[in-house]
């Protein structure tokens, strides 16, 4: 779990990672969704979970760094559509990194309302005898 999460001028920012996709956070155009971790952490998937309504058009940039270094891309993604409310969408990091700050970066065209936003680690699983 990150230590914090924290998305400028907006608060209950934890409905994001509350694990429930009936919460929701109103985010404005161009918001960027901040996590930080005591220690590196591999993430090699992402989510996102609309809120109450369909979206259409969403961009977005997973960044990454450590410590107070350059922000590295590591996924984009731009017109997405999420169909329905409420819809989980996961995302595969191509060439995950360990970094101590993840952070989702939205387009400057419109607000976004999302449920739930997550960021997983790779599980290491023994073979099945």
């Amino acid at each position: 779990r990150a230590k914090t999460i924290s998305v400028s001028g907006v608060r209950q920012v934890a409905a994001l990672v509350d694990d429930d996709a009936a919460t929701s956070v109103a985010l404005p155009a161009a918001a960027s969704i901040d996590f930080h971790f005591d220690a590196p952490t591999r993430t090699s998937h992402y989510t996102l979970t609309s809120a109450d309504k369909p979206l259409t058009g969403l961009s977005w940039t997973l960044e990454g760094r450590a410590g107070e270094g350059g922000w590295t891309t590591l996924d984009q993604r731009s017109a997405q559509t999420f169909s329905w409310a409420h819809q989980l969408r996961p995302f595969v990091i191509e060439r995950p990194g360990d970094y101590t700050d993840y952070r989702v970066r939205f387009g400057r065209d419109a607000s976004v309302a999302l449920s739930e936003v997550e960021l997983l680690q790779p599980v290491s699983r023994a073979p099945v005898p």
